[in-house]
């Protein structure tokens, strides 16, 4: 039913279809995927906790604050304006970089697929989503189905091998304004090899960068 209904929402290419007389009566919204809807969230009647949610960051600005988890996640990192892991707010949310299914081990950039799960088993959420963490695909359309599953998260969350830092773009960052003060302390700093204690020329303490 969860999947069923987020599809009036999702809104898929569906070229091909076979529904089962039971399956049309059910749920016959499915043959009449021709409109587009946008819905900020919803929350669909079924016994487990869900939320279908629209685009914005999906799963920095939606999923993460607005289930109260921190998450892995999952996407195509590929291409233009990959998104960095988000790690200063209070629901993080880490790019997965490697996984290992079944014996085979694979970067997120050789794979398609777009999910997420939450860091800790004690809330078990899922995310199926259709979007990538990338700041070229803002204009798009998109969303995720999330559901508690304690059996499917663990599946999803123990194929996980390695993912972003978040102290990667912090200490690169650290290193580029180490690099250049150094670079123009040197050029300031005169050593007088005749003397015992060098001489600083041009420069005062307060120039100097403590790291």
């Amino acid at each position: 039913m969860l999947l069923a209904e987020a599809m009036r929402y999702i809104y898929p290419a569906v070229y091909s279809s076979q529904f089962p007389k039971h399956f049309v009566e059910r749920f016959p919204f499915l043959q009449q995927l021709t409109g587009l809807h946008r819905k900020e969230a919803i929350i669909l009647p079924i016994s487990q906790k869900a939320k279908n949610l629209e685009k914005a960051h999906v799963y920095s600005d939606l999923i993460a604050p607005q289930m109260r988890i921190s998450i892995y996640t999952e996407t195509w990192m590929n291409g233009a304006g990959d998104l960095p892991s988000r790690c200063a707010t209070q629901y993080k949310v880490i790019n997965i970089e490697k996984l290992n299914i079944g014996g085979t081990a694979f970067a997120n950039s050789h794979d398609h697929s777009k999910w997420a799960v939450a860091m800790d088993s004690s809330e078990p959420v899922l995310c199926i989503g259709d979007i990538n963490r990338q700041d070229s695909q803002a204009k798009r359309g998109g969303g995720a189905v999330c559901f508690e599953n304690q059996h499917i998260w663990s599946l999803y969350h123990s194929s996980i091998v390695d993912s972003q830092k978040c102290s990667v773009k912090k200490h690169r960052n650290r290193a580029i304004s180490l690099a250049r003060n150094l670079d123009r302390v040197s050029k300031t700093l005169s050593i007088n090899r005749n003397q015992r204690k060098n001489t600083l020329t041009g420069t005062t303490v307060n120039d100097l960068l403590i790291i």
